[in-house]
């Protein structure tokens, strides 16, 4: 989701963002922040809950508490 921001914040052009958030609660956050972008902005990020690797597997996944 940081990374997202950061590419509004500072205004990088972008076609089609895939955003990639594994944690639960961070994913939802992100899909939130999304809804309050203009529509076409919005409509050009898709988010996967899901993390990215060089293997199929499964994995644990634990994010500290903010």
């Amino acid at each position: 989701g940081d990374t997202v921001k950061e590419i509004i914040r500072n205004k990088l052009p972008f076609k089609h963002l895939l955003a990639f958030e594994p944690d639960p609660a961070n994913c939802t956050a992100l899909r939130k922040y999304i809804k309050t972008l203009p529509s076409p902005v919005a409509a050009s990020i898709k988010v996967f809950q899901m993390a990215l690797g060089d293997r199929h597997q499964n994995l644990r996944f634990s994010a500290p508490a903010r």
